[in-house]
């Protein structure tokens, strides 16, 4: 079937799989005392379930140290839109 799909075959490397459990099983007490939590690696790579909208009423002056606010406020070029015609 991976042929026929154009895949190639994945053979499981049995040394490094025992490697893993090994390294579980010796962590087992760490889990169990709360100290160590065990995740799928798919969670880092989830979407949140909602976007979060970040809002500030002195539009994030406060976040940015005052030198590099200067330094944006000196060379940011800002220009209006304009419609330019029928669409």
């Amino acid at each position: 079937m991976n042929k026929l799909l154009g895949m190639q075959a994945r053979s499981t490397d049995k040394a490094a799989l025992t490697d893993k459990i090994r390294f579980l099983k010796r962590i087992t007490p760490m889990v169990a005392a709360g100290f160590v939590k065990l995740l799928p690696v798919s969670v880092l790579f989830d979407p949140p379930r909602e976007t979060p909208i970040f809002y500030s009423d002195n539009y994030f002056e406060d976040a940015l140290p005052a030198e590099v606010l200067r330094l944006f406020r000196d060379h940011a070029l800002v220009k209006s839109v304009r419609r330019a015609g029928k669409v």
